[in-house]
């Protein structure tokens, strides 16, 4: 709850309100661990991330990240966190057991000033976790980074301003909300170029790509 600076858990056997945690100023994103024993806590108005024991419901560290944190991905292994950041066009890369940032990426700048903040916005990572995948709403692009490397190895032109990115299930696909111009790209992630475009409604951001079986 960003305004509440706190998390809000909510028993889903009855659907009420169970519990409401203080985490920190402007809560921004929540993002379990793979093994589902940490959630970790973007705090846009402390700079920070925190994290929190689920089973305690109490938080046991932070990760300060000197800049105001939007979306992070984790490694399957949970080691690895990978944050973009407000005015940043790229991403961190932060140790998890260090609980530090260790690395960092820059991709290329545009003439234009990213008001409010606005750079690389969406990032999620490959099923294998090999590459990442950043939308810069700057540069109206998807850039695919290798992990390992942290090279950009492909730059794929959508939409206006893309905000949000997430995958079919399968993995051969990725969705990419653009909110500039009410669309939704699809990526063929083995062509790596865009295959449709979908006009939507106003302003799309936040995603969440589900496949609905045909009775």
């Amino acid at each position: 709850m960003n305004a509440d600076n706190a998390l809000a858990i909510i028993n889903t056997s009855n659907w009420k309100l169970y519990k409401t945690i203080p985490v920190g100023r402007n809560p921004y994103i929540v993002l379990p661990s793979p093994d589902g024993q940490l959630v970790y806590i973007t705090l846009e108005g402390d700079e920070k991330v925190v994290i929190l024991d689920i089973a305690a419901l109490k938080l046991t560290g932070e990760i300060s990240v000197f800049g105001w944190p939007r979306i992070p991905s984790i490694s399957s292994d949970g080691k690895t966190l990978y944050l973009s950041m407000r005015w940043l066009n790229g991403m961190l890369v932060i140790d998890t057991e260090k609980k530090a940032v260790i690395n960092w990426l820059q991709l290329s700048q545009e003439e234009k000033f990213p008001a409010e903040g606005k750079a690389t916005h969406g990032i999620t990572l490959s099923g294998d976790g090999s590459r990442l995948y950043l939308t810069s709403q700057t540069r109206n692009s998807v850039s695919i980074v290798n992990t390992k490397t942290l090279q950009v190895e492909k730059e794929i032109s959508v939409g206006t301003d893309p905000n949000w990115i997430d995958f079919l299930s399968a993995g051969k696909y990725a969705v990419v909300s653009n909110t500039g111009s009410n669309t939704v790209s699809i990526i063929d992630l083995q062509k790596q170029e865009v295959v449709k475009t979908i006009p939507v409604g106003a302003a799309p951001k936040r995603l969440k790509v589900a496949t609905i079986k045909n009775k």
